[in-house]
């Protein structure tokens, strides 16, 4: 009975794993909040698809009787866990000083999901490569549909200004990010830039024509992250490729056999780079020279001003913040104007869950980075874990230049997943 669970705890894994980044939200009613009152509408309470495969993968992990729960018990990985339980329990205390108590609610019911995911991928022995696949499927779909966004702009109008749609300027021209199955280009960035680094685990694991596919999907994905032009995508993918390559080789598996597929790939990419710049060159310079478009002129202003806004309350309500979620409801309550989140994840920590909040994400931190430095240390990374080591580089990256990872459970899940996986005493498994 609990090998069947177990395989349909793993099926949950995987399904989650697909459509993890899909905007599939379900609306869920909470007595204690306001719908209409929340600061921006995709705050409204909803459940996504994910997060419901996910708790059913967690149930029934649960009564499996949660095997290998002893990997959890002892080190770092032991101060993980605690810190994870005691942030959690943080952040749910925080509820009894938020303003809007239900949306510190609805959040702190996507932290324990996310949270219990982790913890799940750190236990559970669903396969790496069965796990990669998943995702690469997953980001696959993705990479389509943003095909098709792309070649239907020709026929379709699109207003910025009154559609919320994100676009790309070169002057009055203007040109629509793909979104795939996302609620954002940058969301699909992400997932992405994580999507290339584990895919070369992929490569790195198969052989002959398996391999060679491999590729071809690795292509796809890289020219998907560059048609997000997503900023903070590109660049968690280089700094991610880059640790996983040193993880990689401190790991002794950048053997002679590898070097023609990596070439290879490598060659495709940088091809792919050259094409795209020379394809969407006048679109590509406004995103990065943003004094010459004013939409992306005032992106930036409206980014500089929230975090200011988030210094500021984070001043005045030091040791336990405003609560879960609470800093775009303070910021209006106190300017009369709704701004987006801070785009950076520890001074939203900071400013949502004050120093108290912000201490034990360190500690989150140190025991993660601990567990890899003890590894390098003993040069005994696997595989697998150099790549997972890369992605999670790529994911701070992001942290330090967007939200969602914090915000949103696109996000989170993809964090927890990372994080569970990274958690692993042994990622040898090769099926």
């Amino acid at each position: 009975m609990n090998s069947r669970l177990q395989r349909f705890s793993h099926a949950a894994t995987l399904i989650t794993l697909v459509v993890m980044a899909w905007q599939i939200n379900l609306p869920v009613e909470l007595l204690q909040l306001d719908a209409a009152n929340v600061p921006l509408p995709y705050l409204a309470p909803t459940a996504r698809l994910a997060e419901i495969t996910a708790l059913i993968a967690i149930a029934t992990c649960t009564l499996a009787g949660w095997p290998n729960l002893a990997v959890l018990r002892s080190g770092w990985r032991r101060v993980f866990a605690l810190a994870l339980i005691s942030l959690i329990a943080f952040a749910s205390l925080s509820i009894v000083w938020s303003p809007q108590h239900g949306l510190a609610a609805m959040q702190a019911l996507h932290l324990i999901v996310w949270a219990a995911f982790a913890l799940l991928i750190a236990c559970a022995d669903c396969p790496p490569v069965r796990m990669a696949y998943a995702f690469l499927f997953g980001l696959l779909l993705h990479s389509f549909v943003g095909f098709i966004q792309i070649a239907w702009q020709p026929w379709v109008q699109i207003t910025p200004q009154n559609s919320g749609i994100s676009v790309v300027f070169n002057h009055e021209q203007h040109l629509q990010r793909i979104y795939g199955l996302s609620p954002h280009p940058n969301i699909l960035g992400g997932y992405l830039a994580v999507g290339v680094i584990l895919t070369v685990g992929l490569i790195i694991s198969r052989q002959y024509r398996e391999r060679l596919w491999l590729i071809v999907a690795w292509a796809i994905l890289w020219i998907a992250g560059l048609l997000t032009f997503s900023r903070s995508a590109w660049l968690a993918a280089i700094g991610g490729s880059i640790a996983a390559v040193l993880l990689l080789r401190r790991g002794r598996h950048l053997t002679r056999s590898l070097l023609k597929p990596i070439v290879l790939f490598s060659s495709i990419g940088l091809v792919a780079v050259l094409i795209f710049a020379g394809a969407f060159q006048p679109f590509l310079a406004n995103r990065f020279d943003v004094t010459a478009t004013p939409y992306e002129t005032q992106a930036i202003t409206e980014r500089v001003s929230a975090a200011q806004s988030a210094l500021q309350v984070f001043a005045a309500h030091p040791l336990g913040g405003v609560g879960l979620a609470q800093s775009v409801v303070v910021t209006r309550d106190r300017s009369g104007a709704t701004r987006d989140w801070v785009h950076n994840v520890p001074l939203l920590v900071a400013a949502e869950l004050g120093v108290g909040g912000s201490v034990l994400m360190g500690l989150l931190v140190t025991a993660a980075l601990a567990i890899g430095v003890q590894r390098w240390r003993a040069r005994s990374i696997s595989m697998w874990q150099a790549p997972v080591g890369g992605a999670l580089i790529a994911l701070v990256l992001v942290m330090q230049l967007d939200h969602y990872v914090w915000t949103m459970p696109q996000g989170g899940l993809l964090c927890a997943w990372l994080v569970g996986w990274w958690l692993r005493a042994d990622h040898n498994t090769a099926s």
